[in-house]
């Protein structure tokens, strides 16, 4: 992979966290969830310099954090920010980094 690969890659998990910090914002606020520290995910990705350090990441215990985080996608998202089923939440979730990474990367 290219090193303009690599910070495509640690770009999209930066943008995927960004949109996570903000759900767990909405879900902490509407007493769907509990607080959560995601700064050790974050300076993780931010580690990402490498080929070998994606495969790491993408292998170990931090992916899979990651992948059960975006599952508030689900469960604060559809609840709480856009109604499921509606034509807004098709341009809500194509315009999603949490989507864009799902489709991509699992």
């Amino acid at each position: 992979m290219a090193e303009s690969s690599v910070k495509e890659f640690r770009d999209e998990c930066l943008s995927v966290i960004s949109k996570l910090e903000s759900l767990l914002e909405i879900g902490i606020s509407n007493n769907e969830i509990k607080p959560y520290d995601i700064s050790a995910l974050k300076e993780r990705v931010l580690s990402i310099r490498t080929d070998n350090d994606i495969k790491r990441f993408m292998d170990g215990w931090d992916f899979i954090r990651l992948q059960n985080l975006m599952r508030l996608c689900g469960k604060v998202c559809c609840k709480h920010v856009v109604e499921p089923n509606t034509i807004m939440q098709i341009f809500t979730c194509n315009g999603c980094p949490i989507f864009s990474f799902e489709k991509k990367y699992l």
